[in-house]
């Protein structure tokens, strides 16, 4: 019996959908599986698939080093306000992401930069400590940026974080890591206090009035 015929038999079609877009995977399908190195590492529920994707890409680690390269990053993990790894928080919790980076010479205009993007593949925000005027650090050595996303910010959800090294003058980039670090959001406070299903990215009050 061929697939098609299979599929009638049973009364429905069966398909098959691959995508590392979270948020589709969500949408459009009710059951998941996550494969590992081309062998199936997991099976469940679309939402425990994804969870477990999500989970992976935080406790993993996200990228390879590029140890030849002028300027590269070497570590980005998102924690809580006490240093905890957050692989999945509240929306009510303040995250900050800590990213570690080396220059192996002197950079005039060294720039730094990180994008959040939801499960669906959404650019939320882009931002940059010289947004704030914050240099990026372009001496010889091992460097730190830290920055910290305030509760009630970010809604329920799945987020990634890539981060981008590059010079300002020259117009190199050094390095860009797509998927950097990984992190979930589960329903805790704020909006959610009056509606736990609301939808969206962003928690955002609105100034209201009353005539």
């Amino acid at each position: 019996m061929s697939w098609q015929d299979a599929g009638r038999a049973s009364g429905g079609w069966t398909v098959l959908f691959v995508s590392h877009n979270m948020g589709a995977v969500k949408n459009l399908c009710s059951r998941g599986i996550l494969m590992q190195q081309g062998q199936m590492h997991a099976i469940g529920s679309s939402k425990e698939t994804v969870d477990m994707y999500l989970k992976d890409c935080s406790a993993a680690s996200a990228f390879r080093l590029k140890t030849n390269a002028d300027s590269y990053l070497k570590t980005c993990y998102v924690v809580n306000e006490v240093g905890e790894p957050v692989n999945v928080g509240l929306t009510c919790d303040t995250l900050v992401i800590r990213i570690r980076y080396r220059n192996s010479r002197k950079h005039r205009a060294l720039r730094f930069g990180i994008s959040l993007i939801s499960a669906d593949g959404v650019l939320i925000t882009s931002s940059s400590p010289e947004d704030v005027r914050v240099p990026t650090n372009g001496d010889p050595g091992v460097h730190q940026f830290v920055a910290r996303i305030p509760q009630h910010t970010l809604m329920g959800g799945g987020y990634t974080i890539d981060a981008a090294l590059w010079d300002q003058l020259e117009g190199i980039v050094y390095d860009n890591v797509r998927g950097a670090a990984a992190f979930h959001l589960e329903a805790g406070g704020g909006v959610y206090l009056h509606d736990p299903t609301r939808k969206g990215t962003v928690q955002n009050l609105l100034e209201w009035e009353n005539h």
